[in-house]
């Protein structure tokens, strides 16, 4: 199983702007386990080398907004959160703001 590319850009995104280097550790290395598209967005399992350092938070402190023109207009385009578990980055969820669709596959899309 691959990331797609919207999920590395918003890994990579995250890394850069949350001032964490220990989260941008573990995203270098994240892998994806398993993902579940559910019509409004999707949920991406994620699996960090084992034994990197923790961080202290459940939810990133930086979340970037997706705007893309197959995201429905006036939907507001769509938000990311990365989860943590037990100190480690572990999911990431994709949502649209109300319940507009969210295409499986963007093939073009700005973070912010």
């Amino acid at each position: 199983m691959e990331f797609t590319p919207l999920e590395k850009d918003v890994l990579a995104w995250i890394a850069s702007h949350a001032g964490d280097p220990t989260l941008a550790e573990q995203l270098k290395s994240a892998q994806p386990h398993s993902r579940e598209f559910t019509g409004v967005g999707s949920f991406t399992v994620l699996k960090v080398s084992p034994g990197l350092p923790d961080v202290g938070y459940r939810v990133a402190p930086i979340d970037p907004h997706i705007e893309s023109p197959q995201i429905q207009e006036g939907a507001g385009g769509a938000g990311v959160v990365l989860f943590c578990d037990g100190g480690q980055a572990s999911l990431l969820e994709f949502y649209t703001f109300g319940s507009m669709v969210f295409p499986e596959c963007l093939a073009e899309w700005t973070l912010s």
